[in-house]
């Protein structure tokens, strides 16, 4: 979320002007607010206070962190997840075809270090 230029006293100033009749075009021209984001101040902070316009930022501000925290919490839980997956099969592999793991696991570790030689002497 963009951070505003405007602090909660100045938006709700800025609305009260709006609301005791000033038009858009001069809050625009005094303040630099857009009519755009005029409107959009008043439909989401129209009556309230200062006081309550900080609460408000504060808690969005709050739940954007929150929802970032989630968002890697859910990340790290599925890479968890992968992994366990993929121990758990290897660990099939092993216990169902012991000599096939062991000439895969051969094959990409030479291939991986370069000891693979195509077959030639």
């Amino acid at each position: 979320m963009k951070k505003s230029t405007f602090s909660p006293a100045q938006i709700a100033g800025i609305l009260k002007e709006f609301d005791a009749g000033k038009s858009a075009e001069e809050i625009n021209r005094e303040h630099g607010v857009s009519k755009a984001a005029l409107y959009k101040w008043r439909q989401r902070y129209g009556g309230m206070e200062a006081s309550e316009l900080k609460q408000i930022k504060e808690l969005e501000e709050e739940n954007s962190h929150l929802k970032k925290m989630y968002a890697n919490l859910a990340m790290e839980l599925d890479v968890a997840k992968y992994i366990i997956e993929l121990h758990s099969r290897e660990h099939m592999v092993k216990l169902l075809f012991p000599s096939y793991y062991y000439v895969a696991v051969s094959f990409y570790l030479n291939l991986l270090f370069g000891q693979y030689n195509n077959g030639h002497a």
